[in-house]
């Protein structure tokens, strides 16, 4: 068993990581049944409908509310130092606006 404090790290990502696994483990089930058990299309196939509508309704759900999440105060996964915009090479000088003489 993990600690909790590892599970609380790890928690997110393993648990992104098996929905991930696990919506891509729908189709390869389904069509080894239906290869498998050819007499029982009917409820394969209903099954397997039912499991794809679940899956689209979750990720509609989990789309909704990420678009109603309230905005972060800086944009994930950019440095800070790439943030101010541009790219710079290693050791120039920074570049500061200067208002023009009146």
């Amino acid at each position: 068993m993990l600690d909790t404090r590892m599970r609380a790290l790890l928690g997110p990502a393993l648990e992104a990581a098996g929905r991930r696994l696990a919506a891509a483990g729908v189709a390869p089930a389904g069509y080894l049944l239906l290869f498998l058990l050819p007499p029982h299309v009917t409820v394969i196939v209903w099954a397997f409908t039912a499991a794809v509508a679940i899956t689209a309704a979750q990720r509609v759900v989990l789309g909704l509310r990420l678009l109603r999440a309230p905005a972060s105060a800086e944009p994930a996964g950019r440095p800070a130092a790439a943030a101010g915009g541009g790219h710079r090479h290693p050791g120039a000088a920074p570049v500061t606006h200067q208002e023009p003489a009146a």
